[in-house]
């Protein structure tokens, strides 16, 4: 006969043992769940900083294998108002192209160069061109301040630096039958004393140009592509705020473009990273200190990009913003005192793209003013650097 167990073996948990698991569960969580999201918004900052990179190095290899240069767009945030902590915060990415130069409507267009004093070059120096609209009525699009214009077979490039008739948008007028170029024939001294810019051409000798007809080239600005841009991943940027050229420039800021209170918009005009067809970082163009204006800057000194959070763009840079954010509970912690930043750093001479994590500026001992921390934070970050080959 078989024997009936009294006491069955049970398959569930009984309501007790489902509210202890329960309470393990949310007990653990409670103490991983913050380590694990400080851990992904980490990973976030290196995933975009990473994207950055190859992004530049994307730009580069476009450059040399086109043999054109090639821009990285860096397109300042127009969304949210007109404060300047939005026109410091760029999540976008763009490509631009040098288009191929412009040499007259015929085919052996010619400009007349003549003889004139215009301070600070000696005089008996060529820095004037005249253009025949008549013949190359096409030219009018093609001359803008900032641009390059060259002459014959020499491959030297000069700026553009003025233009005559001029209309007030900046731009040849309709109906005038010549215009007279004002070009630099030295390399442009960009000395913008307060700007932190510290992009400063190196003077090269004066290049002798006679007087008379000769062939021209104009080069233009960088035209945007077509192709899509790259969005950086959400709540991530290139803080402008503190990006900019050598240990401590900062000139790609709002504020040091215009000091002035919050403008709108169209005041401030993307960043252009010019790469050229060897690869290596030859122009900025950006702002003009106090004006809308984009101007071309030589880079001399490496150029530092901040990779980190939205939500930490500094609206204003100071000591105080930095050395007061000493612990999690701070109510704002700039990119530049956060461990979760990186900086991005291009070599202008060799284009060689370095990317680092932001180590805190704030050991700096007896550090009294914002660039001593920035310039110690940038130190800091050629300790530990990952180089990417082109």
């Amino acid at each position: 006969m078989k024997k009936i167990n009294a006491h069955p073996k049970r398959n569930g948990m009984t309501l007790v043992e489902l509210l202890v698991v329960i309470s393990i569960t949310v007990l653990v969580a409670g103490v991983v769940l913050p380590s694990v999201k400080t851990m992904m918004k980490d990973r976030k900052g290196n995933q975009s900083a990473l994207q950055v990179r190859s992004f530049i190095a994307a730009a580069q290899a476009r450059a040399i294998g086109r043999n054109r240069e090639v821009a990285v767009v860096l397109e300042r945030n127009t969304l949210y108002g007109d404060n300047y902590g939005n026109r410091n915060t760029v999540t976008r990415l763009s490509l631009a192209e040098v288009l191929p130069p412009y040499r007259g409507d015929l085919e052996n267009s010619t400009v007349d160069l003549g003889m004139s004093a215009i301070a600070p070059y000696a005089t008996g120096n060529v820095n004037q061109a005249t253009v025949n609209l008549a013949l190359n009525a096409s030219a009018r699009h093609f001359i803008n301040i900032g641009d390059r214009i060259a002459f014959d077979d020499h491959p030297e490039r000069y700026e553009i630096v003025d233009f005559t008739p001029q209309d007030a948008n900046g731009k040849v007028p309709v109906g005038a039958t010549t215009v007279v170029v004002t070009f630099w024939n030295q390399p442009y001294n960009y000395a913008y004393a307060g700007t932190k810019r510290q992009s400063t051409s190196p003077r090269g000798p004066i290049v002798n140009l006679t007087a008379g007809a000769h062939r021209f080239r104009i080069y233009t600005r960088p035209r945007r592509l077509f192709s899509k841009p790259v969005d950086l991943p959400k709540g991530t940027c290139i803080d402008l705020s503190v990006s900019g050229v050598g240990q401590a420039g900062y000139g790609l800021a709002s504020d040091t473009i215009n000091p002035a209170s919050p403008l709108a918009a169209d005041y401030f005009k993307p960043v252009y990273l010019l790469f050229n067809s060897s690869g290596a970082l030859s122009v900025i163009y950006g702002n003009a200190a106090g004006s809308p204006n984009m101007e071309r800057y030589i880079p001399t000194s490496p150029v530092y990009l901040m990779v980190g959070k939205v939500e930490q763009v500094a609206l204003t840079r100071s000591y105080a913003d930095i050395s007061g954010a000493v612990s999690e509970n701070d109510t704002f912690v700039p990119n530049l005192g956060d461990f979760g930043s990186y900086w991005v750093k291009i070599a202008p001479e060799s284009g060689q793209v370095a990317l680092s994590p932001n180590l805190d500026p704030r050991s700096l001992p007896a550090a009294s003013t914002f660039d001593q921390l920035l310039s110690y934070s940038r130190g800091l970050s050629s300790i530990s650097s990952e180089s990417s080959a082109r």
